[in-house]
């Protein structure tokens, strides 16, 4: 759990400061679970540097409650969080600074998102909150308060955990919150998880990974294995000690998401996935639509089926005005000709502009897609008949700037395909796909 804050002072010699605000947002890594702001007396002037910077003022802060009397709900909403704010060591030094002149020993753990954001962004020009926040896209409402800015490091923190895809932030508390892990009983880890979408991680008391699985509903899912009789869910049963989620919004993401921690963290029960075998490739060249059998599967196509009637299928969705029954036709020229003859297609689009909205070997391209939360969509990028990876995107931000986008990347490595075959299956299943060119 983290306690995600942002102070406000007043200026002056070091150790002499007041807070004058202060907010924080307790998070569990998905999302905020409960938060505190307010404007605090500090009892002292604020400096006029410090009042044309934040609009803060000393008439504001004659009202407002002395630090005493926030001290309490301070320690409550960061008791067993780790600290995390933007230069912490200014904000957590101004809280034991507080703390202390009232006689109270304040130590927490923290975290600097100005040092991690060295680590995994180790491009940007300036690690300044303002300009890494603009340089990714992240809004800030009210720049120099201290709601503005810790939403905004909320936002980025958020992205360096995406981006930390060794786990490294994790990790270093990993042995903390294996000590603090008891098992109380599964009704207490299912109501832990959300009914969302995402991927479910169990463990054992060692911290090993026992399971890793996908899911549309993730609470679900995990009542179905709880509850199973089979066997093999039985013994898994008996052996969780910690469970974990991490939701994705999309169901794609999280399908990528399952298969790399499973090859990374080889979980001890692990339900194979299904081969795909892929016999059919869809192409249009030369003004014409061809079906072609393939021996293996291969990246050179524009979709990929299981069948010929399965490739047919998905024309006839494709196409308003299409045939009869598909069990009534085979594969034939004549049918290729009469589905590449017709010119009413469905939102008026001819075949290459529609057959373009699925055509992801040329050039760059974006699929969007269902984001964690209603204030964002996520993002895969495709190029170079790979997915290069995927990113989660604020809706205040224009999804085709590739600027911003890549720097948000979370990189895929896609040399097999074998998330590009995902893609493949996911929009063949889709009636409204959402596809932009970068820019």
């Amino acid at each position: 759990m983290y306690a995600i804050l942002d102070i406000e002072t007043t200026g002056g010699n070091y150790g002499d400061e007041g807070i004058t605000e202060i907010a924080i947002y307790k998070f569990d890594g998905h999302e905020i679970v409960d938060q505190f702001a307010s404007l605090v007396n500090p009892e002292k002037p604020i400096q006029p540097f410090v009042v044309q910077l934040t609009g803060i003022n000393n008439k504001m802060l004659i009202k407002a409650p002395k630090f005493f009397e926030v001290a309490k709900r301070i320690i409550e909403i960061t008791e067993g969080c780790v600290i995390v704010a933007h230069n912490a060591e200014f904000d957590y030094r101004m809280l034991v600074q507080e703390f202390s002149s009232l006689g109270y020993d304040y130590q927490r753990e923290s975290i600097c998102t100005v040092q991690v954001a060295q680590e995994l962004l180790p491009d940007e020009e300036s690690y300044n909150l303002g300009k890494l926040c603009k340089s990714l896209g992240i809004p800030i409402p009210s720049r120099h308060r201290a709601t503005g800015d810790a939403v905004a490091t909320v936002k980025l923190f958020k992205i360096l955990l995406e981006k930390d895809t060794g786990k490294k932030i994790i990790n270093s508390f990993q042995k903390q919150l294996a000590q603090k892990s008891v098992k109380k009983g599964l009704q207490e880890f299912l109501d832990s998880v959300p009914a969302t979408t995402g991927v479910l991680y169990l463990f054992n008391e060692k911290n090993q990974s026992l399971y890793i699985s996908k899911s549309r509903n993730m609470k679900k899912k995990l009542r179905q294995v709880v509850t199973s009789q089979v066997k093999w869910a039985a013994n898994l049963t008996k052996k969780i000690h910690r469970v974990s989620y991490e939701q994705t919004g999309s169901l794609l993401i999280a399908e990528i998401k399952e298969y790399i921690e499973i090859k990374a963290q080889r979980p001890k029960f692990v339900r194979k996935r299904k081969a795909i075998h892929l016999k059919s490739v869809l192409n249009y060249k030369d003004n014409r639509i061809q079906i072609n059998k393939i021996a293996l599967p291969s990246r050179d196509g524009l979709i990929f089926f299981r069948s010929d009637k399965k490739a047919i299928n998905f024309l006839k969705w494709l196409f308003s005005n299409s045939c009869q029954s598909p069990d009534d036709y085979i594969v034939n020229n004549e049918l290729l000709q009469q589905l590449a003859d017709i010119e009413h297609l469905k939102h008026g689009k001819s075949i290459d502009e529609l057959l373009e909205e699925f055509n992801f070997m040329n050039g760059s391209y974006i699929l969007k897609l269902r984001g964690r939360t209603a204030t964002e969509h996520a993002v895969l990028k495709i190029s170079n008949n790979k997915v290069q990876g995927y990113a989660y995107i604020d809706l205040k931000y224009q999804v085709t700037n590739s600027e911003i986008l890549n720097k948000l990347l979370i990189p895929l490595n896609d040399d097999k395909g074998i998330f590009l075959n995902m893609v493949h299956q996911y929009i063949k299943t889709r009636k409204n796909i959402y596809k932009y060119k970068l820019v």
